[in-house]
């Protein structure tokens, strides 16, 4: 997944190098004795690097373009994922974002870049809340149908500033 501008540079640019790569596979002549098979295994290997890259280039635009802005998990393991992608799709910098949680925009890099591991679940409430997004989530036990735990529920959001004063005061 591409995080910020400079990822989505760099590997815009790393599509156009394995692009001119095929390219010059193709004018190749395949050597006497040679395989076959091991050229087109070649394309096929850039093809799909050039695939994935593109589709992540793709992700990225429509996250930035504000067209997409609605995400689903399958687990909390997707979670800062999730975080990432509404940040984008807010059109937020890590400094802006940070400046909401009151932290230095470094502290937020770090976050992101180790997909926010070992961060508070208070933190990651706070974060929700200064990003303006709500989860919603069905539970089930294994083996189970899905039970939802309220009709229509109201959407969870965090009041960021009532959650600070309240650790503050613990």
């Amino acid at each position: 997944m591409i995080k910020n501008d400079r990822q989505y540079q760099v590997t815009k640019a790393q599509v156009r190098k394995f692009e001119q790569a095929m390219s010059e596979l193709a004018q190749q002549p395949v050597p006497p004795g040679s395989d076959r098979s091991l050229a087109e295994l070649q394309r096929r290997a850039l093809e799909s690097q050039i695939e994935e890259m593109d589709s992540d280039v793709q992700e990225y635009e429509n996250l930035k373009s504000g067209a997409i802005t609605v995400f689903d998990a399958r687990s909390l393991d997707e979670l800062p994922t999730l975080f990432v992608k509404a940040r984008i799709a807010l059109r937020m910098t890590h400094k802006s974002l940070a400046e909401r949680l009151n932290l230095k925009e470094q502290q937020v890099q770090r976050w992101e870049a180790n997909d926010y591991y070992g961060v508070s679940f208070e933190n990651l409430k706070a974060i929700a809340n200064a990003l303006g997004v709500f989860l919603t989530q069905h539970f089930s036990v294994s083996g189970q149908e899905p039970m939802v735990l309220r009709e229509s529920p109201p959407p969870y959001r965090v009041k960021y500033k009532e959650a600070k004063k309240a650790k503050k005061h613990s």
